[in-house]
């Protein structure tokens, strides 16, 4: 059992550490077509390319702030949501809850060609703002799940307590639940963040250049018609983004030790 064990580890491992790690060594080739790792040395020649020349820069930047404007509007409406969720009965809550998590069992082609043609309507096709919003939808249900469980660890006591001593609701909230909350929410921020930086079938359906076209946008057609080593950069200088903040959310989930009871 000990060896079968190691070995679905190593197989495991393997299988979610390996493609990355192509994939830089892919961006590393000093050739202008993809070729096997490492074959001819080592260069930085298209890590250059997507950060110097066009569109390269401009779809970076763009992404950027897209990311951060998608993460910031999910996570204010992943949590008003989930705090409206507490104050419904039991069924209403398991409704809401339902509603919400919708989107995670919805393909995203057919959210991006339901979106597509709303869009259209509201004269918000194409527009940074209109892909922000988009990429917020499935970023709700992690946001909403995550401040729910949040909001369950703080005990009803403490509000409570606040309110009887005279304190306002945005005193109790400010004073005693944001507090409580806060690292739910930098949490559920981050989450957002690295979920959103990799988003790209609803890009291909929302995005134009130049206002909205995000490296994911730009990759994709790339990806059919040349097979470039700065497709593989970009994908690498992506993942580099996204890293950092996947080991703080790891470093945040870690499990804190209880202080031992009072005899």
């Amino acid at each position: 059992m000990f060896w079968l064990r190691s070995s679905a580890i190593i197989g495991l491992l393997g299988i979610l550490t390996l493609p990355p790690i192509v994939t830089i060594l892919l961006a590393l080739t000093p050739q202008s077509v993809l070729t096997t790792p490492l074959a001819g040395g080592i260069s930085l020649r298209h890590f250059r390319t997507v950060l110097t020349q066009p569109p390269w820069p401009d779809s970076l930047g763009v992404t950027l702030g897209i990311t951060t404007t998608t993460a910031i509007l999910a996570t204010i409406l992943g949590t008003g949501y989930a705090v409206g969720l507490g104050t419904l009965a039991p069924r209403g809550q398991r409704m809401g809850l339902l509603l919400v998590l919708l989107p995670m069992a919805m393909p995203m082609v057919v959210l991006g060609i339901g979106l597509l043609a709303v869009f259209q309507l509201l004269g918000i096709w194409g527009q940074a703002i209109g892909l922000a919003i988009a990429l917020a939808i499935p970023i709700l249900p992690v946001v909403v799940l995550l401040v729910r469980d949040g909001l369950a660890a703080i005990p009803p006591e403490l509000p409570a307590a606040a309110r009887s001593l005279g304190a306002t609701p945005g005193q109790v909230w400010w004073r005693v639940m944001w507090p409580l909350l806060r690292p739910t929410l930098v949490t559920a921020l981050l989450m957002g963040w690295v979920l959103t930086l990799n988003e790209a079938i609803l890009t291909q359906f929302l995005a134009r250049p130049p206002e909205s076209e995000t490296v994911a946008k730009l990759i994709w057609p790339k990806l059919r018609y040349s097979l470039s080593p700065v497709i593989a950069a970009a994908s690498t200088l992506l993942l580099l983004l996204s890293l950092p903040l996947v080991l703080i959310l790891l470093r945040g989930m870690r499990p804190r030790s209880t202080p031992s009871p009072i005899p």
